[in-house]
């Protein structure tokens, strides 16, 4: 279940924009308390504000999480769509976070690319009122909570740069991450078509290749 999520630098969404499914702030850290979660979300402004972005970033995300193992070429970047009209904005990296609730526990996951690499990514799960680490990754550097596997470590020594640390865990059956990676597994795959980013979100110059 997705209780938000947050995006930054992606086609005309230039700083952070957040979809929250929870009512209020919702994402106090009271997680024990459960979360009430709304059943429908409406995204509303004038014509061409960026609404269908914040949608096609989701699936975007969904896309390099579900395709970075399989089709990324060694050495070949990431292909993205950051925001075009400021030079500083569109070489920063672009930001994408998902806060989740499955089977009763609360997951964040996030991940920043640029043109060539990721840049950062992290996972964390929440226990009894307690933000614990799956994994996080800065550039090569990766930590680690006490709970998370020795194996964890091995799965990063295969990682390529242009490719996520999650979508090879969970290849290599990493129980601590399949969770959030099965959920990126069903999640809008009936989303509208036409703003379906083309040809994926993965390998090659994102300037080059970007739509105008």
């Amino acid at each position: 279940m997705l209780l938000s999520f947050r995006v930054a630098n992606h086609r005309s969404l230039r700083a952070e924009q957040q979809l929250s499914l929870t009512p209020g702030d919702g994402l106090d850290g009271s997680i024990d308390a459960g979360y009430e979660v709304v059943p429908v979300a409406g995204v509303f402004g004038p014509n061409a504000s960026g609404k269908s972005n914040v949608i096609d970033a989701l699936i975007y995300m969904r896309d390099l999480v579900r395709g970075s193992l399989r089709q990324s070429e060694p050495d070949a970047g990431i292909r993205r769509y950051p925001f075009a009209l400021d030079t500083v904005v569109r070489d920063e990296p672009s930001t994408y976070v998902v806060d989740l609730l499955l089977g009763g526990v609360r997951y964040t996951y996030g991940l920043a690319v640029d043109d060539t690499q990721v840049v950062e990514e992290w996972m964390y799960r929440y226990s009894e009122r307690k933000k614990c680490t799956i994994f996080h990754r800065k550039l090569d550097v990766y930590t680690y909570g006490e709970k998370s596997r020795p194996s964890m470590s091995r799965v990063a020594e295969i990682t390529a740069p242009n490719v996520l640390y999650l979508s090879v865990a969970a290849r290599s059956r990493q129980e601590l991450v399949q969770p959030v990676h099965e959920w990126f597994d069903g999640v809008l795959d009936r989303g509208p078509e036409g703003i379906r980013p083309p040809g994926g979100a993965l390998s090659g110059d994102s300037r080059r290749h970007a739509p105008p």
